[in-house]
């Protein structure tokens, strides 16, 4: 179950955009070396070319499911290190 006290955390949320961010940058350079030998014209094409929505549920929602539960965790563990002490 999901705490609210992690995501309510101060910088949690920022945290989730930053990686997101990341993830979606670093994964798209990848695949425009990967698929089109890094022809950002032919990427740009198929991207406007009728696929925009595939493009962006698989990039800004699945990285940010990714984002959230990397910070999820690593936020916790912060948490629990803390009320060890």
């Amino acid at each position: 179950m999901i705490s609210t006290k992690i995501i309510k955390a101060k910088g949690f949320w920022k945290t989730v955009v930053v990686f997101t961010t990341i993830f979606i940058v670093v994964m798209n350079l990848i695949r425009v070396g990967m698929v089109y030998g890094f022809d950002f014209s032919a990427f740009y094409e198929q991207v406007i070319s009728g696929k925009l929505f595939m493009f962006f549920v698989s990039n800004v929602l699945i990285w940010f499911v990714l984002g959230f539960v990397l910070t999820y965790f690593n936020f916790k563990r912060a948490m629990d290190k803390n009320e060890e002490k």
